[in-house]
């Protein structure tokens, strides 16, 4: 373990014990897993397994990756549009990709929105990479810029709630009526688009949100609107249980 990353572990078992030290090396795992080796949260589907992965609720992983911005273990400009990249530990990579075909993979861009494609073949004749980037010096461009992969299809979102907080897509509202039941699943909407506006927060996927909410309360699945015997308390209001001793979760106390 590097220096860096020694300093990293530190400082996100001393903030958040030891859901930072599981959630770093998790995220590395993911990170190593993928191709490019950086991750896009703005996928709801990437940021849902993101928080599978790590047992954790959408605002402690969302604080816990700003942390990681702030000691420089991911890149801040790139988290600032929901893209994970970890610079350093792609850097250590290198030595494995001197052995493969393909090329250290480098930051991506996201000048358009989109991320660009870094794994360029060792196929190409080394008189043509020298062409290619004297041509691009002549016209001012970086010699390192990848070519930019084919967009990603848009997903249309609704907006929900009376302050208008909630994006959900046709597919995530569906899914949430059929697991929570309508009128669950229009509380916690609810719930939701008034946390949102009374904190000022943000969150990565509704979706995701109200399904790690209706976790912590006991999955309530009676489909009626009231919950079923046994479950556990309702923590979607946190206002209701403020006065109770027992430990709220993480997001009903911000």
């Amino acid at each position: 373990m590097s220096a860096s990353s020694s300093r990293t572990v530190f400082t996100l078992e001393s903030k958040f014990g030891n859901d930072g030290y599981a959630f770093w090396f998790k995220l590395l795992e993911i990170l190593g897993s993928q191709s490019g080796h950086y991750y896009d949260c703005r996928n709801p589907a990437n940021w849902l397994f993101l928080l599978a992965k790590t047992h954790l609720s959408d605002v402690s992983a969302t604080e816990i990756l700003d942390t990681l911005v702030q000691v420089d273990a991911i890149d801040a400009d790139l988290w600032r549009i929901k893209v994970i990249w970890a610079n350093k530990f792609s850097a250590r990579l290198s030595v494995v990709y001197d052995k493969r075909v393909t090329e250290t993979p480098q930051k991506p861009s996201f000048s358009d929105g989109n991320p660009t494609n870094n794994n360029v073949s060792v196929s190409e004749s080394t008189q043509s990479k020298v062409k290619e980037s004297k041509e691009k010096e002549s016209k001012g461009e970086s010699a390192d810029k990848p070519p930019v992969p084919p967009k990603e299809p848009k997903v249309d979102k609704k907006i929900f709630g009376e302050f208008q907080r909630v994006k959900l897509t046709d597919e995530e509202h569906a899914k949430l009526n059929e697991r929570l039941g309508e009128k669950i699943t229009a509380k916690y909407i609810t719930n939701l688009d008034e946390w949102i506006e009374s904190k000022n927060k943000r969150v990565a996927s509704a979706y995701a949100t109200i399904l790690s909410w209706w976790h912590k309360d006991g999955d309530p699945t009676d489909k009626s609107g009231n919950k079923p015997s046994g479950a556990k308390p309702d923590y979607s209001d946190p206002s209701r249980y403020a006065g109770e001793q027992e430990d709220l979760p993480e997001w009903a106390t911000k």
